[in-house]
């Protein structure tokens, strides 16, 4: 299970139900005769490869490297609890996956299962995203990882299908890019073998932007405009809320078919209602709608993101790792009070991001006006909406290049702080010893000496000091030379006399 076959991308990976890229369904091909009507390009060929060697440019090989090391963590603490057998709506460990915050659109809006299966299929290709197309995994974990019946092969393979001719668009400037989510797909016994697209294995592998989803809350939604609900709500936690959308854009981010509930009415009753009550039930976090109007007319959303009080799993999750609660103290000079204080107003995303942020602008850049008050600037940066702080991927690779070689550096002087401190309890050891030598040496009658010395010369630890002195049994004893000192008491104390 997860195993990730090399030897599979040079195989032709049959689709499940259809073997054409372009999708035979007549509704799909007529939305997609609807986009050439807009006035926007379609990537080239030549487009595509000039965003993958961008995409794949050396700066951004630590980024890489960085998400997948997230990614790798929590997919194999998600096998760990797969083997225990707990179920993944009950874990008590947050298993996140770092998503990519771009505008996407659906052609033929996804199921509920399906939403699932496009996170764990993400999920699971996580970890090696940036090196590879092609991902293995064992179909009872991905039932598991998604809550869905492990003996439903069939609808699973279904659902697969109809996931390949979903087109999703994602804009790039002023141009779009069009593709499947999901490209070739092969399943050999009880393993899935799926081919990603390389545009999106690098977008994906190192976001600009990004936001966390809970795996264990994408399993536990019953509905799929919860789950589109919840990622929109997560997407903007770190502001508080989404901001003002037009219906059109709602309608589009939910799933919701261009003829499916034109009556506002009919999409409160059957859309937005049911989805808060879910959430507000399953969900870490929950959410109030305000309404923009037109006179007496509905026209926007604008959706207040706050913790649920119903439950406990967004503080349970919500924390602080010891090397972020380390820097906040020594990078920035926040005390523990100060700390708590933005870790309960903020989720912890956007406490790292910030971190991440001002660490490069005011340590690593050493900007000339120094910062008087650090819990004041962290604040602002915090609440700020006007996306004034954010890193480009070159100055996270920068970043990231910085905290290894401080890392590194950190580890070195550990390593020597060690060894020193290892070095003196060996010297305190030796003087220990030596004083414990000359104390049982003292109390010796002479015959016992002279009887113990030539014990000493015919044994291992005395060799070197007879041969360098030209010694033999019989010899009058000198305890007393350096030579001697450090060996004899060896040979006292491996005959536990000392």
């Amino acid at each position: 299970m997860g195993v990730r076959n090399r030897k599979i991308e040079n195989q032709l990976l049959v689709p499940v139900a259809v073997a054409s890229v372009a999708p035979s369904n007549p509704a799909t091909t007529a939305s997609i005769a609807e986009l050439g009507s807009d006035a926007v390009e379609v990537l080239t060929e030549e487009d595509e490869a000039a965003l993958l060697e961008r995409l794949s440019s050396i700066d951004m090989a630590r980024l890489y490297l960085s998400n997948e090391s997230e990614g790798k963590r929590n997919y194999q603490q998600s096998l760990d609890l797969f083997r225990e057998g707990v179920p993944v709506t009950q874990v008590k460990e947050e298993l996140l996956l770092k998503k990519v915050s771009q505008r996407v659109r659906f052609i033929n809006p996804l199921k509920l299962l399906q939403s699932k299966l496009h996170n764990a299929l993400i999920f699971v290709a996580r970890p090696t995203m940036s090196t590879q197309q092609v991902f293995s995994v064992s179909l009872d974990y991905l039932s598991w990882l998604v809550d869905h019946n492990v003996n439903d092969y069939a609808y699973l393979k279904a659902s697969l299908s109809e996931m390949q001719q979903a087109l999703m668009q994602i804009p790039d400037g002023n141009r779009w890019f069009s593709t499947q989510m999901i490209q070739d797909v092969l399943i050999e016994g009880t393993t899935l073998h799926y081919k990603i697209p390389a545009f999106l294995c690098r977008l994906y592998a190192a976001p600009d932007r990004y936001h966390h989803v809970s795996m264990r809350m994408n399993a536990r939604f019953k509905s799929k405009y919860t789950l589109n609900l919840y990622e929109l709500l997560r997407e903007n936690l770190w502001r508080g809320e989404t901001g003002y959308m037009t219906l059109d854009e709602f309608r589009e981010r939910m799933g919701v078919g261009p003829e499916e509930y034109t009556e506002f009415k009919r999409l409160s009753m059957r859309v937005i209602q049911p989805a808060l009550v879910e959430l507000e039930s399953l969900g870490d976090i929950f959410a109030s709608v305000r309404y923009g109007r037109e006179k007496r007319f509905v026209t926007s959303l604008n959706f207040v993101i706050v913790q649920n009080p119903n439950s406990k799993l967004l503080s349970e999750s919500a924390y602080l790792d010891p090397g972020r609660y380390k820097e906040l103290r020594e990078e920035f000079g926040l005390n523990q009070k100060q700390i708590k204080e933005i870790a309960e107003a903020f989720p912890i995303e956007r406490i790292e991001a910030i971190s991440d942020v001002l660490l490069y602008r005011y340590v690593l850049n050493r900007q000339k006006n120094p910062v008087k008050n650090w819990f004041s600037l962290f604040r602002s940066a915090l609440r700020d909406e006007e996306d004034r702080y954010l890193l480009t991927n070159s100055e996270k690779a920068e970043l990231s290049l910085f905290r290894e070689k401080r890392q590194q550096a950190a580890l070195l002087e550990d390593n020597q702080r060690r060894e020193r401190e290892l070095e003196r309890r060996r010297t305190a050891a030796r003087k220990h010893q030596s004083n414990r030598m000359d104390e049982y040496w003292a109390q010796l009658p002479e015959s016992s000496r002279q009887e113990l010395w030539d014990g000493f010369l015919s044994s291992p630890e005395g060799k070197h000091f007879r041969q360098a002195r030209k010694l033999s049994p019989g010899s009058r004893p000198d305890v007393t030379h350096p030579l001697a000192r450090a060996s004899f008491a060896d040979y006292l104390n491996r005959l536990e006399v000392i």
